[in-house]
């Protein structure tokens, strides 16, 4: 017995040096981490259904990117308030969150092992009191009050993790680092995203002159605000089969530099169409009021401009541009737009001030087919200006590809969707 005590004895120290072992996750704690993972499971799927019918990538990236900094912020406030009561209730808690949400584990092993390696130094008096245990509600209570003690002393960096941040509390350089939006591109919850697989995002735009582009958007920023969208909400409540013969009749006017584009282009076929759509819809269609071509015949026109014409001879887009009044594009189409307007006969038949309210009429139309797509873009946007630039681009790339366009069925429906999801 007496050469027995001295091994017990060491043994017990062995065991009392060893690591700490993690208990079981409370359901209180379980719970807690489920319900966020499923919120934001079902933030994302709304995110992507609205966002992705757009194919607006750079705008779906930003809410994604946002939904997962929120929720790793969440998640490690979890797992630093579990550690601050006890080191293993944290590390269930990080456990717990890695099973059910890999991309989110190692900022919560980090919030767990932050308090752990954070509480070694003595801490001076009166720096902080602990207070009582937490009651498991939502928003969860504060599990400890810190107090401000004197400045010097104070050990380094003890105070700031994840939990204390929502309170006040935060550094950059010591906050648990946001989950990598990657592992966002699939569903937390299969059940919850059904459908809402990953939305691809296009390359990014060249912009070499933002500073310029910059001014030039704001320019038409305070333009648009103050003019063009207010007279085209206003004609929005025009009814629509008379908006529709105005763009059926605007888009008769381009036969002629569509006709040229696709000679250009060696679309003989799609020529040859044009010319017979122009001639339909001329006459049968009351100068093009009444899209008779295609209603009678099943002639479908497809459009086409001279920066296309650049692109099938392998032009590239070059630097982006925001040019005054006229808004986003790139350098090729801004050359190609001027060559359009240029092919057009109407140029030269009518006087100056026919051809101002022509492309007046023009702009009106087009700024009403925009006003909800624009509206919900400057909506979900952090930075409009880099928004636009994207989605015009983006938009402008899918019609190069031959990407058809919406119908005006499929953009109700967006509408509809958003509306919904508001």
């Amino acid at each position: 017995m007496r050469h027995l005590l001295p091994a017990l004895l060491l043994c017990l120290a062995a065991l009392g040096s060893g690591p700490l072992q993690a208990q079981p996750v409370p359901q209180q704690v379980s719970s807690e981490v489920d319900a966020i993972l499923q919120a934001g499971s079902t933030e994302q799927a709304r995110d992507r259904a609205a966002y992705g019918t757009l194919r607006n990538g750079e705008v779906l990236a930003t809410k994604e990117r946002q939904l997962a900094a929120r929720m790793s912020r969440e998640l490690s406030g979890v797992v630093a308030r579990e550690a601050v009561l006890d080191q293993r209730r944290g590390q269930a808690a990080a456990a717990y969150i890695a099973s059910r949400a890999p991309s989110f584990g190692p900022a919560a092993y980090a919030a767990a092992a932050q308090y752990q390696a954070a509480a070694q130094p003595a801490l001076p008096g009166n720096w902080y009191a602990q207070a009582s245990a937490p009651a498991y509600a939502s928003p969860p209570i504060q599990p400890t009050s810190y107090v401000a003690g004197p400045a010097a002393g104070r050990p380094g960096q003890w105070y700031e993790n994840p939990y204390m941040a929502r309170y006040g509390f935060q550094t950059a350089s010591t906050a648990a680092p946001a989950a990598a939006l990657q592992p966002m591109q699939q569903p937390l919850f299969t059940a919850s995203a059904a459908g809402t697989g990953p939305v691809s995002t296009a390359p990014d735009v060249w912009d070499p002159l933002e500073p310029m582009n910059r001014a030039f958007f704001a320019f038409n920023e305070v333009l648009d605000t103050f003019l063009l969208r207010p007279i085209a909400w206003l004609y929005s409540f025009t009814p629509d089969v008379v908006k529709g013969g105005v763009r059926s009749a605007f888009a008769n006017l381009k036969s002629p530099a569509v006709l040229m584009n696709h000679t250009l282009q060696g679309s003989f076929g799609d020529a040859a169409t044009t010319v017979g759509r122009f001639a339909v819809n001329s006459t049968i269609g009351v100068l093009g009021l009444w899209d008779a071509a295609n209603d009678l015949f099943d002639w479908k026109g497809k459009p086409a401009d001279f920066g296309q014409t650049l692109h099938s001879y392998g032009i590239g887009e070059g630097p982006f541009l925001m040019l005054p009044l006229l808004g986003p594009a790139n350098t090729r189409d801004a050359i190609g737009g001027g060559v359009d307007a240029f092919a057009d006969p109407l140029m030269y038949i009518l006087n100056d001030n026919a051809n101002i309210a022509l492309t007046a009429g023009k702009t009106l139309a087009r700024r009403e087919e925009l006003l909800v797509p624009l509206d919900e873009l400057r909506a979900g946007s952090l930075d409009y200006y880099a928004s636009l630039r994207s989605s015009s681009q983006q938009q402008r790339r899918a019609f190069l590809r031959g990407d058809a366009p919406a119908s005006p069925e499929q953009r109700k429906a967006n509408d509809d969707l958003f509306n919904e999801v508001k």
